[in-house]
């Protein structure tokens, strides 16, 4: 395992109307995290975008503050390399209950519908599909 640090990009996006790209009325973020967050005790929020791409929403609360982790099922199973052989194989997962995901994580500011998004990868959920 390497010793360097993950660095990932923090990018902000604000929601728009799709037709004329106006601000859309300013949303109650906090109380629809809660609202989750309540609903997510029981599993994880999920919700159907265009596509077919089921994406699964839990809270994580820190310091008081809820944020959305979002996380949207994998179509391949990653790959692991051994450094001394150069064998190559698949990353094992915990059976049939688990699903290989990308994930990304979403905070909602308290101003302008303006929420900031890191992803774990290109594959993760998208700024778009958190719009849908």
């Amino acid at each position: 395992m390497s010793n360097n640090p993950i660095q990932r990009t923090v990018s902000f996006w604000r929601v728009l109307r799709s037709s004329d790209r106006s601000p859309v009325e300013p949303a109650d973020w906090e109380g629809v995290l809660t609202k989750w967050g309540h609903q997510s005790t029981h599993g994880p929020v999920e919700h159907e975008i265009e596509g077919g791409d089921v994406l699964r929403g839990k809270i994580f609360t820190h310091e008081n503050i809820d944020h959305l982790v979002l996380t949207k099922g994998r179509d391949d199973v990653p790959r692991q390399q051994h450094l001394g052989t150069g064998e190559v194989a698949e990353v094992p997962v915990d059976g049939e209950e688990w699903q290989v995901i990308e994930s990304s994580f979403v905070s909602f500011l308290d101003f302008g519908n303006v929420f900031g998004l890191m992803r774990s990868a290109g594959a993760s959920p998208s700024p778009q599909a958190i719009a849908k």
